[in-house]
């Protein structure tokens, strides 16, 4: 296909101006066209012609340059070779490495979720060797692989682009880089947490399907004013994670909604590592493992905001290492609570209280939000909730968010998150904070 040279000094002077690696498509379409629409462009870039620029194409076809149009002085760079070109997975970056190719200065690497590249993101790399690059990406899920290109590039155009590879993460990766400490806030409220990432993130406005199957003796723990709570996975599997008999009524270890069962059933059931995490991700997303109802995904109707599997994946990680079995630790029967219910070896007063105050751990400091008395400080937004009578309420809840944070806002989450509690700080805290809401002075 023959490309007038007006067309091609134009293209000329626009990447001697920088054009984004992200139009190379745009870029290529057009030079592939047909002549009609060669020439209808001809009529609305009249560029006038750079004299310093050479006056080569800006794309070899089957990876052999036309050197009847390319500058005496410098060819057009060749493809990169199909089996030249490699890309892989490094925790939160996906690394690409090439092979130094003739005649290239530079390199373009382009990358997109779709197979025809309709969304790209790009980045322009130096000649080095050995090439590599590293660009921040969140894993490509299961379902939406990533496509990879790169095209070599010097001062008389752009190389035809490599082969696409597919970079295509397994469950083992992506569960990998999943954020535990995130996933314990979306089992808190999702629709909070999402904020994070999208600032204008609704709570839902319908009632869970699940609903209308509730156990009358649970009935009045959501009130319709509240509809939007029984979407909350701690409305049915609790802060305990031992479930409340939202359908049966009683709370039984071989209830449906009981989590610490569920889970230990999931790990003893011969089934491969992989194929657990993906039985947890397809009852969450699609109720595919359970029922219709089960479902978080975007088919559900009257969701105005629903998590994508990135955060399922976040999600995902918290069920499988993030419960705990907590009758180990609290000394408790349901719906009441035995004092002191800290058990003693994981009683520690006196650290908690450093550990609240600040004292212990820089990044640990509960009193810069909550106060010496744990009700709150006004100015940081804290001042509605009595944390030290939170954990004489609700032990529970307040382990949780100890645990891994508050949704949306800037308290984090300790680090002790492992099933086996080998730093014991949040259960510390816990026994601090219960203590000095005993201690308190009742006015008469």
């Amino acid at each position: 296909m023959r490309i007038s040279l007006l067309v091609r000094f134009g293209l000329i002077f626009f990447l001697s101006l920088g054009v984004s690696a992200c139009n190379l498509n745009d870029i290529f379409a057009k030079l592939k066209g047909d002549e009609t629409e060669a020439s209808n462009k001809e009529e609305i870039t009249q560029i006038e012609e750079p004299s310093s620029q050479a006056t080569g194409d800006t794309l070899t076809e089957n990876n052999n340059s036309d050197q009847s149009n390319t500058s005496p002085d410098v060819n057009l760079p060749i493809p990169i070779a199909p089996d030249d070109i490699t890309a892989n997975i490094n925790g939160d970056q996906v690394i690409v490495r090439w092979s130094e190719v003739e005649y290239a200065n530079a390199y373009i690497i382009q990358w997109s979720t779709n197979e025809e590249f309709q969304k790209v993101e790009s980045l322009k790399a130096l000649d080095a060797t050995p090439i590599e690059v590293a660009f921040p990406y969140k894993l490509p899920l299961l379902l939406n692989p990533l496509f990879i290109r790169v095209y070599a590039e010097n001062t008389s155009g752009i190389s035809e682009y490599s082969s696409t590879i597919i970079l295509k993460a397994t469950i083992s990766e992506v569960y990998a880089n999943a954020d535990i400490a995130r996933g314990g806030r979306l089992y808190d409220t999702w629709w909070d947490e999402l904020k994070t990432e999208n600032t204008i993130a609704e709570a839902p406005t319908i009632a869970n399907p699940l609903w209308e199957f509730r156990n009358t003796q649970v009935s009045d723990l959501i009130p319709e004013k509240k509809i939007k709570d029984s979407w909350r996975c701690t409305t049915c599997h609790g802060w305990s994670y031992n479930g409340i008999g939202f359908i049966s009524g009683t709370r039984s270890i071989h209830n449906s909604d009981n989590l610490i069962y569920k889970i230990s059933l999931l790990k003893e059931s011969g089934l491969a590592f992989e194929e657990q995490l993906q039985y947890i991700f397809s009852t969450i997303k699609t109720g595919f493992y359970t029922d219709k109802f089960h479902d978080f995904s975007s088919s559900q109707t009257g969701l105005p905001t629903t998590m994508t599997d990135s955060n399922l994946w976040d999600l995902v990680k918290f069920l499988y290492e993030g419960i705990i079995n907590t009758d180990i630790y609290i000394t408790s029967t349901f719906g009441t609570f035995i004092t002191p219910y800290v058990k003693g070896p994981y009683r520690n007063f006196e650290n908690g209280q450093g550990l609240y105050k600040g004292e212990i751990e820089p990044t640990i400091n509960c009193t810069s939000c909550h106060g010496d008395d744990g009700k709150g400080i006004a100015e940081k937004g804290t001042k509605a909730l009595d944390i030290f009578e939170l954990a004489y309420i609700n032990p529970y809840q307040f382990l949780h968010k100890i645990r891994f944070g508050q949704p949306n806002t800037p308290m984090p989450g300790l680090s002790n998150t492992t099933v086996n509690f080998e730093n014991p700080n949040a259960l510390h805290i816990l026994d601090f904070a219960r203590q000095k809401f005993d201690s308190r002075t009742v006015s008469p």
